[in-house]
């Protein structure tokens, strides 16, 4: 797993969009639980899960946690399309912003070949139809970017409990 400046820059970007989308779910909620914490813990998760289940049995996983309404009004968050976005829960909006970044970091590296990230079906169906080859090339580009957003994660918010 190679670590390149875009690899950190794309991590960068993408962790100020999680702030944001943070910031826009406390706005859309009456609670007052901590957004961050839970993204935290789903961040810190995510790279092992992905390493000793696979990737895709982890993101039907997180995407199954989210559910898919919830995961449009993530996807809304992240986009800014607050107006229509119901409340999202802390823990669904962490495994949905989670899901959301590997799905767009996927897109960004071409591996999702023309599905949008907040079409997670087919993300899915391209991945599941992806050539063993292609696929082998896959994790060692999105590793390190998540361990990035996971590093970003530990630093910038508190753990839960």
């Amino acid at each position: 797993m190679s670590l390149t400046a875009e690899t950190i820059s794309a991590a960068l970007m993408d962790f100020r969009r999680v702030k944001e989308a943070i910031r826009r779910a406390v706005q859309a909620t009456s609670k007052k639980e901590d957004f961050g914490s839970k993204f935290r813990t789903r961040a810190l998760d995510i790279p092992s899960s992905i390493v000793t289940s696979g990737l895709l049995p982890t993101l039907t996983f997180y995407y199954a946690k989210v559910g898919s309404t919830s995961y449009q009004n993530v996807v809304a968050l992240f986009e800014g399309k607050t107006k229509k976005v119901e409340p999202v829960e802390p823990d669904k909006f962490a495994y949905g912003a989670c899901l959301f970044l590997v799905l767009r970091r996927l897109a960004e590296l071409g591996f999702l070949e023309g599905a949008a990230p907040s079409e997670p079906l087919t993300c899915f169906e391209k991945l599941a139809q992806m050539e063993p080859l292609r696929l082998s090339m896959l994790l060692p580009r999105l590793l390190p970017y998540l361990l990035e957003i996971r590093k970003l994660s530990e630093a910038e918010f508190k753990p839960e409990g």
